[in-house]
Order: structure tokens, then sequence, then C-alpha cells
């Protein structure tokens, strides 16, 4: 039997439930959830990354502020890999990652290399502060181009 979204989406919050969440992240990603679930709906659509892409850019993006895409993509992220697994890693549950977490892979590979050249230069709260100014650096070079 093929599971239809919504029984994903109420499988979810089950797992929200049982995890310990909080009343508001729960019902904020039901929110979401619900929403995307309509657009799939009214536009006769079935669940894939690609419609859940096009309906974070031409639906959510335009509509709500840079945060709030943000934090729905990244609700969009948890329960496509719940969809997928049955389950979603802790790591995946936290909302922000950090700047050096979203470089790809090869910079920061290369950044990764040059701070554990520099580490006996330098106390750990200065490596952890050039780690987190350059990889915020970096991640905005990205994002330019």
């Amino acid at each position: 039997m093929i599971k239809h979204y919504n029984d994903y989406v109420q499988e979810m919050v089950n797992l929200m439930v049982e995890s310990g969440f909080g009343e508001y992240g729960r019902t904020a990603r039901k929110r979401w959830y619900e929403a995307f679930g309509r657009y799939l709906s009214e536009a006769g659509l079935v669940y894939s990354d690609e419609n859940v892409s096009k309906w974070l850019e031409e639906v959510v993006k335009p509509a709500n502020t840079r945060q709030q895409y943000h934090v729905t993509a990244r609700y969009m992220e948890q329960l496509r890999e719940f969809i997928r697994t049955g389950e979603i890693r802790i790591e995946n549950l936290l909302l922000v990652k950090p700047d050096h977490d979203k470089l790809p892979p090869e910079i920061r590979g290369t950044l990764d290399e040059y701070l554990a050249s520099r580490e006996p230069d330098y106390s750990p709260e200065s490596m952890r502060l050039a780690k987190l100014h350059t990889a915020n650096f970096l991640l905005r070079l990205c994002e330019k181009g």
C-alpha cells in the first residue's frame, strides 16, 4: 500500500510528540506541512523533491521573510528525511546549521586543512572564532557566485 502525503505528516507529528517536541515546534511544522499538502492538492500534484523546491521558491519565498523561508525549508528537509527513512537524525532537527556545515564539501575541506595547520599558533577560542567568521565569509562568497 502506498502511503498518502497526509499519512506521512501525521506520522511525523506523532514522532515529534514521542520525541518530546514542544507544542510550538509541532504546530509550526504541521502548519507548513499542511500548507504544502494544500498546494499539492490544488495543483493536482504528488509529493516530490522537485515539487517541494518549486513550492518553496514560488509560494513561500515571495510571501515570507528570508528567515521564515529558511526555517520552512528546514522543516521540509526534515519531512523529506522522515518520508525516506522513517526517522530523523537528531542533527537534522536543528533549524540552523552552522555556516561551516553549509559550505560545499571541497571548500569546507580546504578550510579545515588550513585551520588545522594554524591550530598550534592560536588558542582554542581564537580557532573557534576563526572557523566561525571564515566560514561565514566563505559562505557569503559562495552565495554571491
